[in-house]
């Protein structure tokens, strides 16, 4: 029972009823106390519904019943980037990247805050280009947000061209994979995990032809922010 329950709370979430979604992950708890998906899950939709602080219980509480739970890890550091807490956003895509190497999306967006943040001091260039390459390794350069993350790796280190080609190709599968709508999203890696995905693919588009330009003319990107 409670895994059916997990399987419509993910069910309604997928068709935009968030309230009903967060009450079958509820039930799915009631039932299974030390159900941790169901617990990320819930944490999923409340983050959805910019119920950040509820979302973040919910991902401790995951984080409680499974200490190396990686996609909660990545879920928390994405809240934390979100409210502009760079340091902090770091700090957890690094426990998430401990926990699974093969949590891609985290070693993305781990590299991302590592080349782009505004400070010098939390910059670490030759770090971002290592997870970055290994990030598009993974997935065989058919990754847009990979690219994306390996080309502000590549500006960070000061190789241009090489950044612009990664933007060039981001743009290219971009039109091959029109429609897709998961160019930066936060994704469970494990079976049973909700998914959420961020920007649509059009503010995508026009964010890598920002950062192509900028590497044409010989200039890093930098994400403003909190720190």
């Amino acid at each position: 029972y409670p895994l059916a329950c997990n399987q419509l709370g993910r069910i309604l979430m997928v068709k935009g009823d968030l309230a009903g979604s967060a009450g079958w992950f509820r039930e799915a708890i009631r039932e299974m106390p030390d159900y941790k998906t169901a617990y990320y899950n819930l944490g999923v939709v409340l983050a959805i519904a910019d119920r950040n602080g509820e979302a973040m219980e919910s991902f401790n509480k995951a984080l409680s019943l499974d200490p190396g739970y990686s996609s909660a890890y990545s879920m928390i550091a994405f809240l934390h980037g979100k409210a502009g807490r760079t340091r902090e956003a770091i700090e957890n895509y690094k426990k998430a990247v401990k926990y699974s190497a093969m949590n891609i999306q985290a070693m993305c967006e781990l590299a991302w805050l590592l080349a782009v943040a505004p400070e010098d001091s939390i910059r670490d260039g030759s770090e971002a280009l290592k997870l970055a390459r290994s990030a598009c390794n993974s997935t065989g350069g058919a990754s847009v947000r990979a690219l994306d993350v390996l080309g502000a790796a590549y500006a960070e280190n000061g190789m241009f061209e090489d950044a612009a080609s990664c933007v060039e190709n981001a743009l290219r599968l971009l039109d091959e994979l029109r429609g897709a709508r998961n160019l930066t999203g936060v994704e469970g890696a494990n079976a049973g995990e909700a998914r959420y995905a961020t920007p649509d693919e059009e503010e995508g588009r026009e964010g890598l032809k920002q950062r192509l330009e900028l590497y044409r003319q010989k200039k890093p990107f930098r994400q403003d922010g909190k720190n």
